[in-house]
């Protein structure tokens, strides 16, 4: 997963001219060992929680899971001070992570949204993005983030019942207006989509429900095929550099693939490739797709 990291987190991108935030942060910040493992634990915490007194302030330690399920906050019961962690903070919340993550309970999230304001904090300091302050404001943004996932969630499940298939969902699920437009919930680093196809994949497993999918053709026999049909590699690299030249940069990306795949002038096709995720990156909001899009870009130009 280091390489998968080291793309989501644009490790390796120069400021400010690539990496301009990382999602939850500005990008100046140092990166210096991200992605290169974990520190053990000094003391475990059993699923009751623990109460002690650090330097004469007594803390509770409270079981709160959401982006992982061992995830802990702190509260502060004299000043009414919650340390959320990684639970909140200021965007969409990260449901999946594009460096590749086990599923992340979103039910359980939800729910733990519910937990977080049932301590009644005047301050919620998260892990990443600055504090909360004020009891109303803070049972707003926390409600808010509880509402946006039991959407996508409650959306995502309807499409599957209706017979909808991962692909589908993933470009008709959006949060509604009243809750797309609040700025806690802008899509900075997670994201929408991908949080629509975690869920999918976490719940039901990879299979989308379309019969075709079940046995699909090799990417190289597909790619292959598809060239064939489109009249050769030479009408494929032409429709490569119309669909640059009008902006459609996905399309692009699908198409030139295929000429990779294919071995079809592969340098010239890798060349094109990564100038059309250059490309797409400058479009992105969402920082994780951004860093993504620019590191593969370099690695292709290397």
């Amino acid at each position: 997963m280091q390489t998968r990291t080291k793309r989501q987190f644009g490790i390796g991108l120069s400021y400010p001219d690539e990496i301009i935030g990382i999602g939850v942060g500005p990008g100046d910040r140092p990166l210096e060992g991200m992605g290169a493992g974990i520190l053990p634990p000094t003391r475990k915490i059993g699923d009751e929680g623990q109460r002690l007194t650090i330097c004469g302030i007594d803390l509770e330690l409270a079981i709160a899971p959401g982006e992982t399920p061992d995830h802990l906050v702190v509260w502060y019961p004299e000043k009414k001070v919650l340390f959320s962690g990684d639970n909140f903070y200021r965007s969409f919340p990260n449901l999946y992570a594009i460096r590749g993550t086990e599923y992340r309970d979103f039910d359980t999230w939800a729910d733990t949204m519910d937990q977080l304001m049932a301590f009644e904090p005047e301050v919620l300091a998260p892990g990443h993005t600055k504090a909360v302050l004020g009891a109303t404001q803070i049972k707003d943004v926390l409600t808010d983030y509880r509402d946006a996932i039991r959407h996508v969630v409650r959306e995502t499940r309807e499409g599957m019942d209706a017979g909808l298939t991962m692909d589908q969902l993933a470009h008709s699920v959006k949060l509604p207006p009243e809750l797309a437009e609040k700025p806690h919930l802008r899509e900075y680093y997670g994201c929408v989509s991908y949080a629509v196809r975690a869920y999918f994949v976490g719940t039901v497993g990879w299979f989308d429900g379309n019969s075709t999918s079940l046995n699909a053709l090799a990417p190289d026999d597909e790619a292959h095929r598809f060239i064939k049909l489109a009249g050769g590699a030479v009408s494929v690299f032409r429709a490569v550099e119309k669909a640059q030249s009008d902006g459609d940069y996905q399309w692009a990306l699908q198409l030139v693939d295929r000429l990779i795949y294919a071995n079809q002038d592969k340098p010239r096709a890798t060349a094109l490739k990564a100038q059309i995720l250059r490309d797409h990156a400058r479009d992105q909001v969402n920082c994780p797709t951004r860093h993504y899009y620019l590191q593969c870009a370099k690695e292709l130009s290397q």
